[in-house]
């Protein structure tokens, strides 16, 4: 029960009990619990919250401040604050006489996380990851797994490791109602008994009894009346029979006996071998004693040890309680196996970091989501084992990247798919480099997609890669912590001390090159999936993953998942055009330079991009075929094998101005605004019906329509020098028509007063 201040008394070696008094500053963060309970969770009877701060007080003794937790008062030594921070699990502070500082004894605090059902969640977890390096393993079919023997040895770090993976399997409520399920209905079987029936009652002899009736031993008479008298004077007065009898001393049985026994024997094991009053010895006393509670059962009584397993027994595959234990036995051996170095994060020293346990539990879901949306054969399972000296080794830990990679193969489509752990995009690269513009970011996890048949380095280059980065968040209680709420609903900001975690999310999405998304995980029931336009990508947002309801929040990431690997498959995007788009503006080191008035950027205008802005430049003839050109609003240029004839490319299908200059007139300022139509063909009886005012020389032409019929104002007046243009001849070439960009045009704009000409 939670106090304002609790006293706490606890034992120093030879001293007696020192009294410690501890004063929550934030109320309901202190509580004690029982020291049955204590030991059944393998805690301390001081409760703490991680987060919080404590003020204590200990006469004649000093709080060692080694873990960084302890800060002395600079007035009394004997008095200061205890401030766990982020930490999880048990604490041992070491209790120093102020006289001498000479150790008199050690104080354990147990520093809870803030999230109620931490311990379940830090349970389940552990299970799953253990379920998951099975699966590892399992996979693997190096000849270096099928060699290592399953050995609880090593040194102390080594054999927690491996313990604590065993301990969540068989610790967890699905194993005890197992064994619970067992003792209470187990399989039985019928055996044959040989016993003595007095002779007189049997009533059907079987041939064995027969031949018993001609022996002589312990033989009694037959009365003369009987009918058998005159046959047989003498019969046995008992006779040798089977019975049949219910027995539970079944092969299925005898293995539940022998698993039993087996994790018992391990349990004992790491107890004689951890150190006295260390959490390893305490759960593995208690694990001991729950096995020898349940080998105890009068039922395992009678039944023998096993000859032979039988693996094969389709009562142990699937019999409700006989399956679970079987399943957690083949598992034992292959946890056994395992070393983690990520388990240094987690829980050396007494910790239980449930938040760091969760960044690897959402690791191996995301891992399992992927694998089967994205249909991938894991590549590269040797980067998550690799052998060491203690037998296999799960790479995975905070700081180092780990990468799987395969294919994603569809008729229509084949892709490249790599998921990271903690990978690093570097900050300060020059586009168009992998990384960050800014400074490094390195995001919990990161899938990564693009095109087979190029390497990522050219992907990123040619803008063809897109990554997805998701960040783990366990101690976050709702979403809007960390993503906010608009004020118009309401509601508050985010606090700020979320707000970081709010800009990283945002920093992820802007600062890191071809990122498409970057959304949080977290143990909540809020999900939020902000789009940046029309598409599932690019977005940012939240997803809930809780280790207790994983199936249920796992449906919802994994169908965002199959959106996102459609939306990958679609060449039409939003998404895709977008990207191309960068690709092409980026990929000239050098940007050109417009410094001319020109038609604002919006409404009709709003495609005016000078280098995508086409003008057709022609020729005309004479007064008469401009007058024409004005009153007809048409321009017609030949078309066929004769030189001078205009090919249709790309930039005369974007052409939106036609400039019209004579040969004696290369300054011009005759701008004319076309139809968005685009150019038709016409023959030359087309023309002749228009009252073209000269005898057209070709079979057919490509015809223009003008906006306007008359010199367009969106240039206000300018005028350009046709023969410094690059694709202008000169001498009979001068009447070639041939297009060019807006760009390059208004590089030979003739400088006018009052309008700076940069370009010069």
């Amino acid at each position: 029960m939670a106090q304002d201040q609790e006293t706490y008394r606890f034992p120093l070696p030879n001293l007696g009990k020192a009294e410690i008094q501890i004063f929550p500053e934030q109320r309901g963060s202190l509580s004690l619990i029982s020291s049955a309970d204590a030991q059944e969770w393998g805690e301390s009877e001081i409760q703490l919250i991680e987060g919080c701060s404590y003020e204590y007080s200990l006469d004649d003794y000093i709080l060692d401040d080694a873990f960084g937790v302890v800060k002395k008062s600079s007035i009394n030594p004997c008095q200061g604050r205890i401030q766990p921070k982020n930490y999880v699990g048990t604490i041992s502070i070491r209790v120093l006489s102020q006289a001498n500082h000479q150790v008199c004894g050690e104080l354990k605090l147990e520093v809870r996380s803030i999230k109620l059902s931490y311990r379940d969640h830090y349970r389940q977890m552990l299970s799953d990851i253990a379920d998951s390096c099975n699966e590892l393993i399992m996979q693997a079919n190096s000849p270096l797994v099928q060699n290592i023997e399953p050995l609880f040895s090593g040194d102390a770090k080594t054999l927690y490791q491996r313990f604590a993976f065993l301990k969540s399997v068989i610790d967890a409520e699905e194993f005890t109602q197992a064994v619970q399920k067992i003792i209470s209905a187990p399989v039985t079987n019928w055996k044959n008994e040989e016993t003595q029936k007095d002779s007189r009652s049997v009533r059907r002899f079987s041939r064995s009894q027969v031949r018993q009736l001609c022996s002589v031993g312990n033989s009694i008479m037959v009365p003369e009346a009987h009918p058998l008298h005159y046959v047989l004077e003498r019969v046995p007065s008992k006779l040798n029979c089977m019975t049949k009898s219910s027995t539970v001393d079944t092969p299925e049985n005898r293995f539940i006996k022998h698993a039993l026994n087996t994790f018992l024997s391990i349990c004992t094991e790491v107890s004689m071998k951890a150190k006295p009053h260390t959490r390893l010895r305490n759960e593995a006393t208690q694990l001991a004693q729950a096995m020898e509670k349940y080998l105890n059962n009068p039922i395992f009584r009678e039944i023998a040890q096993p000859r032979i397993i039988p693996l094969n027994s389709p009562i142990l595959q699937r019999k409700e309680g006989y399956r679970e234990v079987f399943r957690v036995w083949l598992m034992y051996d292959l946890a056994s196996r395992i070393t983690w170095d990520g388990g240094e994060d987690v829980y050396s020293g007494g910790k239980k970091n449930v938040a760091v346990l969760y960044e690897y539990w959402v690791y191996f879901r995301l891992l399992d989501m992927i694998t089967q949306v994205f249909k991938v054969k894991s590549e590269d399972i040797q980067h998550l084992l690799s052998s060491s000296q203690d037998g296999l080794n799960l790479s995975l830990k905070q700081g180092k990247c780990v990468a799987v990679k395969g294919l994603y193969e569809t008729p229509t489509r084949t892709l490249n798919v790599e998921f990271s752990y903690n990978r690093t995009f570097s900050g300060n690269q020059d586009y168009p480099k992998a990384g960050s513009w800014t400074n490094s970011f390195r995001p919990d996890y990161t899938l990564s997609v693009w095109p087979y048949g190029i390497s990522q380095n050219i992907a990123e280059i040619e803008e063809t890669i897109v990554h997805i980065h998701f960040d783990a968040k366990y101690r976050v209680k709702d979403v809007f912590d960390i993503l906010g709420v608009d004020s118009n609903d309401g509601l508050a900001l985010a606090t700020a001390a979320k707000d970081q975690d709010l800009l990283k999310m945002h920093a992820y999405r802007d600062a890191i090159r071809r990122t498409a998304g970057a959304y949080v995980i977290y143990p909540g029931d809020t999900i939020l999936n902000k789009r940046g336009f029309h598409e599932v990508i690019p977005g940012l947002g939240a997803f809930t993953l809780n280790p207790g309801f994983r199936d249920l929040d796992e449906e919802a990431i994994r169908s965002f998942m199959k959106d996102v690997a459609g939306h990958l498959l679609n060449r039409a995007t939003q998404r895709e055009k977008i990207a191309l788009k960068t690709y092409e503006v980026y990929k000239d080191v050098k940007s050109k330079s417009v410094y001319a008035p020109m038609p604002v950027l919006t409404g009709v205008n709003r495609g005016m991009i000078p280098d995508e802005i086409y003008v057709l430049v022609v020729w005309y003839k004479d007064f008469y075929h401009k007058r024409w050109v004005e009153q007809s609003g048409y321009f017609n240029v030949r078309t066929g094998l004769k030189r001078g004839s205009l090919a249709i490319t790309p930039q005369l299908a974007g052409t939106k101005y036609l400039l019209l200059h004579s040969t004696n007139e290369l300054k011009s300022g005759n701008i004319y605004r076309l139809k968005d139509e685009g150019p038709k063909i016409w023959s030359k009886d087309d023309l002749i019906q228009r009252r073209y005012p000269h005898a057209p020389s070709a079979d057919f032409y490509l015809v223009f329509s003008l906006a306007e019929k008359k010199v367009s104002q969106d240039f206000q007046n300018q005028s350009w020098d046709i023969s410094k243009l690059g694709d202008y001849t000169g001498f009979r070439g001068s009447a070639f028509p041939f297009a060019v960009s807006m760009t390059d045009l208004m590089k030979v704009r003739v400088p006018q007063e009052g309008i700076p000409n940069h370009e010069r």
